[in-house]
């Protein structure tokens, strides 16, 4: 999920998000593009909440007390009390990870990854300044946070990476910035973007990677990103384009 925030980054956006013509997304659309989220954050990440403490709530409640009714009641305390809705726009109950076996009392873990996150973009920005082709960060988490796979607590990947125990500080602040702050910020990364070198083209992932749609192979990495990219990005254009004419 730290790989998975960096594209929404404006710098990385600037650097990576380009059109046909090589010309990177525009600031205004980035602009746009926070002003549509930033404000509804904080309760973005209060309606993942609610299913937590709604599945807390439920594993509290006496067998005795164990009833359709009950239950029901209880989630919808939990949904006023923390998305501030009478009945949210996705009711609890609609949510999967409630009733299958397989998934019950692991929705927790969406927050506590969002958190771990949060703390690992603060730690490398306060260190390095940027994330956008910072060279430092993949060698460090391969180290501190893939090689030791489960061999290591959650907290402890945390506090190896950061110095620092878990804490939604990170998190928090990020959430309650307003959607002027996050612009200031978007603009300042861009600018930074010119002190940044660019990552090597040459990018070696020792595998064998096949993208296939149906009995179709789209793209194949034999040990050349470039050529394994724009044939992907050549197949998306040419689906785009179908869609266009139908």
């Amino acid at each position: 999920m730290f790989l998975d925030s960096l594209p929404s980054d404006a710098d990385w956006q600037q650097r990576y998000a380009l059109d046909r013509n090589d010309n990177p997304m525009p600031l205004s659309l980035v602009e746009r593009s926070i002003d549509a989220h930033q404000p509804k954050a904080a309760w973005a990440m209060r309606s993942m909440l609610a299913v937590c403490y709604a599945e807390k709530a439920i594993y509290e409640l006496p067998r005795a007390a164990l009833t359709a009714e009950s239950v029901l009641r209880i989630l919808r305390e939990v949904e006023q009390r923390l998305l501030f809705l009478e009945g949210g726009p996705r009711p609890t109950l609609s949510i999967s990870h409630l009733i299958s076996g397989d998934f019950s009392c692991t929705y927790h873990g969406y927050v506590l990854a969002q958190m771990a996150v949060a703390q690992a973009r603060s730690y490398f920005i306060a260190r390095d300044g940027h994330l956008v082709d910072n060279p430092r960060i993949g060698p460090e988490l391969a180290q501190v946070w893939w090689q030791p796979g489960n061999s290591v607590s959650f907290a402890e990947f945390i506090r190896r990476l950061t110095g620092q125990e878990l804490s939604a500080g990170p998190l928090a602040a990020r959430l309650n910035q307003t959607a002027q702050d996050r612009k200031a910020e978007a603009h300042a990364s861009v600018t930074k973007l010119a002190e940044v070198p660019r990552a090597s083209q040459a990018i070696d992932l020792d595998a064998r990677i096949r993208v296939v749609h149906g009995p179709q192979s789209i793209a194949e990495y034999r040990g050349d990103f470039a050529e394994f990219s724009a044939n992907f990005a050549n197949w998306i254009d040419t689906q785009v384009n179908a869609a266009a004419v139908r």
